[in-house]
């Protein structure tokens, strides 16, 4: 095999690696959070109730609450609440889009 062809898959090999590194790292960083994006919205006084984020059961594996607990808190809610619940939710996804 001739020096040049050689170097040439050398150099593809130096790129693909670098690459393949550099991906790993961005997964890594994509996947672990360094921050809480609650703490960078700004609420003037408002209290969110954290409705639109629901958790996981570590015994079981299910979502949490049951869809029955959910329509319930869902359904003592005004309108306004609701509507501010989904605005904190946005500027949370706003701010985690921004930071990556």
């Amino acid at each position: 095999m001739p020096l040049w062809n050689s170097l040439l898959l050398l150099s593809f090999c130096a790129i693909y690696l670098t690459l393949l590194v550099a991906h790993i790292i961005y997964t890594v960083k994509v996947l672990s959070p360094l921050k809480n994006p609650e703490k960078f919205v700004q609420v003037d006084g408002y209290k969110p109730k954290g409705l639109f984020f629901l958790g996981k059961d570590k015994r079981s594996g299910k979502i949490h609450p049951s869809m029955r607990e959910y329509i319930k808190q869902l359904s003592t809610l005004k309108e306004s609440d609701i509507f501010n619940e989904l605005v904190f939710e946005l500027m949370k996804m706003s701010y985690i889009i921004q930071v990556n």
